[in-house]
């Protein structure tokens, strides 16, 4: 009886790790979208940028309710812009952990987190078919539970707060979403593992008690 306790309370827990994980959420409607384009308006990125929008646009009326993710890649400014909420000595780099340590716990709280992120160790090292670019400083791979969550994020008032810290730190940006992206150690396999191994290990335990009684 215990072990069958045992392996059902690790299929459970398991179970409600994988439907918070995955969303399985409604694609957006129409009047969703709309809504959201107008809220966005806020942020300096879209303000007035019909281009840049009418992208987002697409990309949300394209919504399967599944997960993507975005490559971003930045470059700092030599110095920040002064910005409510950072000192004057602040480089831009900290300016922008004023930023990324309030916007990464929102997205964890909905099942998103940075995959990779690192710095440039040089320039582009291939080069063709583009205009010459931004020597890019920075690389980071951020995966979303679906578009929805991306927008309600970035649609609330406290976005609005947090951003022009980034818009301060950042000279040259540019983001576009993958998908579907292919992780060979996600957190569906390695949350898999770690229910796994403790449910072995609560075996283990309760078969040696049961033996020792």
């Amino acid at each position: 009886m215990r072990t069958v306790s045992i392996w059902l309370l690790a299929i459970l827990a398991y179970g409600a790790f994988y439907v918070w994980y995955s969303g399985w959420r409604p694609p957006l409607t129409p009047a969703e979208i709309d809504s959201y384009i107008a809220l966005v308006e806020n942020i300096e990125q879209y303000k007035d940028n019909a281009e840049i929008k009418a992208r987002l646009r697409s990309f949300l009326e394209k919504d399967n309710g599944g997960e993507f993710f975005m490559v971003n890649l930045l470059r700092y400014r030599d110095k920040a812009l002064p910005v409510a909420g950072a000192s004057a000595n602040e480089t831009p780099r900290e300016v922008m952990d004023h930023y990324a340590g309030a916007f990464m716990p929102t997205i964890l709280g909905r099942a998103g987190w940075l995959v990779i992120g690192g710095r440039a160790a040089s320039a582009d090292l291939e080069l063709w078919g583009v205009q010459p670019d931004t020597d890019w400083a920075f690389f980071g791979l951020v995966r979303y539970r679906s578009r929805r969550d991306m927008m309600e994020v970035i649609s609330k008032p406290e976005f609005d707060k947090i951003h022009p810290f980034k818009f301060a730190a950042i000279e040259a940006t540019r983001a576009f979403p993958v998908s579907p992206a292919i992780l060979t150690l996600g957190p569906k396999l390695l949350a898999g593992l770690i229910v796994l191994i403790i449910a072995l290990l609560a075996q283990l335990i309760s078969g040696h008690f049961v033996r020792r009684a």
